[in-house]
């Protein structure tokens, strides 16, 4: 449950990313309505450990309505680093890896 007068802060463990990573949060209405929609979107640097959405964005919910909240963690555009993979034939690829981490909840505003 969401107060939706309330100041909505998400906190995580911001111990283990680097200043190349950042927290994505969304909120918006659930169901989805491509034609009537209404979301709110906050991205930080995942060391700061929480991000807050604002009493005054949550208020455009109505009390009672179903909305989605997800949280998505992944690094920075261009900050990827290249590294070598040695191959058994003793020749060698540049590589890169990227992830991202997506994490949904369904909420319910009051």
């Amino acid at each position: 449950m969401v107060d939706h007068t309330q100041d909505l802060t998400i906190v995580w463990d911001p111990t283990t990313y680097s200043g190349a990573d950042f927290v994505t949060v969304q909120l918006y209405p659930a169901p989805l309505e491509w034609f009537n929609t209404s979301a709110v979107l906050c991205r930080v640097p995942a060391l700061a450990g929480h991000a807050t959405i604002p009493a005054a964005l949550l208020a455009f919910y109505q009390p009672s309505a179903s909305a989605t909240l997800s949280l998505s963690i992944a690094r920075k555009p261009g900050t990827a680093a290249l590294f070598t993979v040695g191959l058994s034939d003793g020749t060698a690829i540049r590589s890169v890896f990227q992830y991202h981490s997506l994490e949904v909840i369904l909420v319910q505003l009051f």
